[in-house]
Parts: structure tokens; sequence; C-alpha cells
């Protein structure tokens, strides 16, 4: 895994861009989208962060350990292969 949330191949792409990358190649990916949240939340709503199966992340919830835990989520929910909210 790339903790730099980006592979070099990805450094200058948005996750929106990123998102369709994946989308165009058929790959296999989750997306997280922040919907909800306390005011005092560092994460604002509508955050995003795509995590690829092979490990490549690409944008930011705003927080370090927010992101990391989302990310061993997410790679969880993919070796599952069950949808989660």
């Amino acid at each position: 895994m790339c903790w730099g949330w980006v592979s070099t191949t990805q450094e200058a792409l948005s996750v929106s861009d990123a998102i369709m990358q994946v989308l165009s190649e058929r790959r296999f990916a989750d997306l997280v989208t922040v919907v909800s949240g306390a005011v005092a939340s560092p994460t604002p709503l509508g955050a995003k962060l795509l995590i690829e199966r092979d490990g490549a992340v690409t944008g930011t919830l705003g927080a370090l350990a927010l992101d990391q835990r989302v990310v061993a989520d997410a790679q969880r929910v993919m070796n599952e292969r069950k949808s989660q909210v």
C-alpha cells in the first residue's frame, strides 16, 4: 500500500479522475464518501476516498487516522465482496 495516498502514476489525478479511470478500466475499487458528521469534525461533508483492490488510495477524508481505519475497512469489505454502509 502506498501511504502517500496515491501511487506514482496517479499523483496528479483528482478523485473524480481516478474514479473515471477505474471505471473505464473495469477495475475493482471502493469509494468512500462522507455523508454526515459532527459539527466540529475536521472531515468535510462530501470528502471522498477511493481505495483500489491493489491498495492504491486516492483522496483523503481529512485525518490520517480516519483514512487508515477506512482503508482497512474497505479492504476487508472488498475481500468479503459485500457492500457496507
